[in-house]
């Protein structure tokens, strides 16, 4: 956490200041500070020679006083951080020997040394400081990533499935009866993605969302049912087309109403059917009475990672 980008920005934020730097250098003699709040800990180090009032507290033997002193004398940068770590006190003040490095805030001449964190202090300020200040992803805005189209899904047997051959048509559970419109998935990604339901002109080469992306967890590990009675096994397929390929910066803008362009027209694009994260066939689709469905074209089993036919 220490060394993201966002790390000194936040606490700039917090501190009111500017140009906080992070580095990793060794600590001279100086001051132990421990601080403590619900959260949990942290325990801070600096040079005495830029701290000599807590230093000469940190000489007195008296614990309550010290704690009480140092509280006074720590007022200011603990009522700022209080925005984030709140009800912070001090738990501990005490002199420290020099040597041991240490990662440090440097603003002009101040160090500031962090010689421990727990757990619970490290997630709390992990998490804060992700909702105050956003990522800069940079020269990867331009990032591309690949996008496909979930179309329908289907639960089939595995018989059934190693039964499809090319010729044979798999249809749609809905009745889609003269609609041009689909309601489909689009995945942004692979493994973690962003989805977002969309509406398809399957006579076209666009798709419309519904909503804006959302952030969403594979659970292909999760879903797969146990292995009994393996031929009446029902696994679901997905049916599957490619979109064209966006950018980080496209993807963040898109929302309710925004429109993503396809490779090819729906009706002619190669189907992928899509079981477990494997590619197990393609095909097109085709319009049946008043159903969708997909002719087969191919099967047999290859990555999924593969794009294409």
């Amino acid at each position: 956490m220490a060394f993201d980008r966002r790390f000194p920005v936040w606490i700039d934020a917090l501190l009111g200041a500017s140009g906080t730097r992070i580095a990793y250098g060794e600590q001279p003699a100086g001051v132990a500070i421990t601080l403590t709040n619900d959260q949990g800990l942290l325990e801070l180090c600096g040079d005495a020679a830029a701290w000599p009032a807590l230093e000469m507290v940190a000489r007195l033997s008296d614990q309550a006083l010290v704690r009480g002193v140092a509280e006074a004398i720590l007022a200011a940068p603990l009522s700022a951080l209080d925005k984030a770590i709140p009800g912070l006190s001090v738990q501990r003040l005490g002199m420290r020997s020099p040597g041991g490095r240490h990662i440090e805030l440097r603003h002009g001449d101040v160090r500031v040394g962090l010689t421990s964190l727990d757990e619970g202090m490290a997630s709390h300020l992990a998490h804060t400081m992700r909702r105050a200040v956003r990522a800069n992803p940079g020269h990867f805005r331009r990032l591309r990533i690949p996008a496909s189209l979930s179309l329908f899904v289907r639960d089939l047997t595995l018989a059934n499935l190693n039964s499809l051959a090319p010729g044979d048509i798999v249809v749609a559970g809905e009745s889609h009866a003269g609609a041009k419109h689909l309601r489909s998935r689009l995945s942004f990604g692979l493994g973690i993605t962003m989805q977002a339901t969309t509406t398809v002109d399957i006579d076209a080469s666009t798709a419309t969302l519904t909503e804006q992306p959302r952030l969403i967890e594979d659970d292909t590990d999760a879903a797969q049912p146990a292995l009994d009675g393996i031929a009446d096994l029902s696994v679901p397929v997905a049916f599957e087309i490619d979109s064209a390929r966006v950018s980080l910066d496209e993807l963040a803008a898109f929302g309710e109403g925004s429109v993503i362009e396809l490779d090819v027209p729906v009706r002619e694009a190669t189907v992928r059917l899509v079981c477990f994260g494997q590619v197990v066939g393609t095909g097109q689709l085709v319009v049946v009475g008043e159903r969708l469905g997909v002719r087969i074209g191919r099967m047999g089993l290859r990555p999924a990672g593969g794009r294409g036919a």
